[in-house]
């Protein structure tokens, strides 16, 4: 009853900090969900460096569905906005 009583005082997570926790471990998904907030600003402040980092981390973690083609698109937007 102890443990009860006292994980139901624990706050639960936000969901970016959850999915901070998903993509840490790899989780390609989160990882994608990740670059797209920083692509478009949704959820996190705008920044097309990170959503190109989040991008190839999920390419080079093997995500083929996706990661991939987000990573040259977040690149082409990337080098539009004067980013290197």
């Amino acid at each position: 009853k102890e443990r009860a009583r006292v994980a139901a005082q624990v706050p639960p997570k936000s969901p970016l900090v959850a999915i901070n926790e998903r993509a840490a471990t790899g989780d390609t998904e989160a990882m994608r969900t990740l670059g797209g907030g920083y692509m478009v600003g949704k959820g996190l402040e705008r920044d097309v460096a990170k959503a190109m980092g989040w991008f190839a981390r999920a390419a080079d973690a093997g995500d083929d569905r996706q990661g991939r083609q987000d990573y040259r698109r977040s690149r082409a937007a990337a080098a539009y906005a004067g980013v290197s």
